[in-house]
């Protein structure tokens, strides 16, 4: 007896949020920890990397454009992710910037146009026009929030993880912020106990631009 084969699905599943600004194609940059910039706006940009992005849809991450007259920061919501066809391994998501003034607008328009940030002289424009453009991205570190090292055993993180879930459930936590730190919580040890997604972090970790320590007051330590 053959069963009903279920049918696929496309991903994503919810509805794509299409940016309004005008795109900007910038094959000339290079890849970085989450991926190769495909194209920029001055409200977003589109990445593709080879493998799962270890972001999930909806979080916020903090970006930096480097393109020539110096750093630009920016805060972004990963507002889809897809993959590029059922077998492959490629996946792409877009990013949403957050949080940005009338100046980064501009300065992200002349990177797509120019493919240099705004701000130098005619002769220094035309030596950076040539230049390649780098991102990077600040990565939050999981590790503290767990209260472990960067090394611990997989028997030492789900101790870690069950210690800190007794101690942030609403259900036995008045704290106002128990939620919100049972989601951190979980939302690291999701990562780290997954032996692949624990590599691409730590490989991300690695070369990431900036390590992002737990905010003060905010680290999940158990009592």
């Amino acid at each position: 007896m053959g069963g009903t084969k279920p049918k696929r699905t496309r991903e994503p599943t919810g509805p794509r949020q299409r940016r309004q600004a005008r795109r900007y194609q910038t094959r000339s940059l290079p890849s970085f920890p989450f991926g190769e910039v495909v194209d920029l706006s001055a409200g977003g940009m589109r990445v593709r990397r080879n493998g799962a992005p270890i972001v999930a849809e909806g979080s916020v991450e903090r970006f930096t454009l480097v393109a020539g007259a110096g750093p630009i920061h920016l805060t972004g919501r990963v507002a889809w992710i897809r993959r590029k066809g059922l077998l492959a391994r490629t996946h792409e998501y877009g990013v949403e910037f957050l949080e940005l003034d009338n100046e980064l607008r501009a300065r992200l328009r002349h990177i797509g146009q120019k493919g240099h940030d705004s701000g130098p002289s005619p002769e220094e424009a035309e030596a950076q026009a040539r230049r390649r453009i780098y991102a990077s991205v600040e990565v939050e570190d999981l590790y503290p929030i767990l209260g472990v090292e960067p090394d611990a055993p997989a028997d030492e993180l789900a101790r870690a993880y069950r210690g800190l879930v007794r101690r942030w459930h609403p259900d036995v936590c008045a704290e106002p912020d128990a939620g919100a730190q049972l989601a951190r919580v979980t939302k690291a040890y999701k990562i780290l106990r997954d032996p692949d997604l624990r590599a691409r972090y730590d490989e991300m970790r690695s070369s990431a631009g900036q390590i992002i320590p737990p905010e003060i007051g905010g680290s999940a330590q158990a009592a």
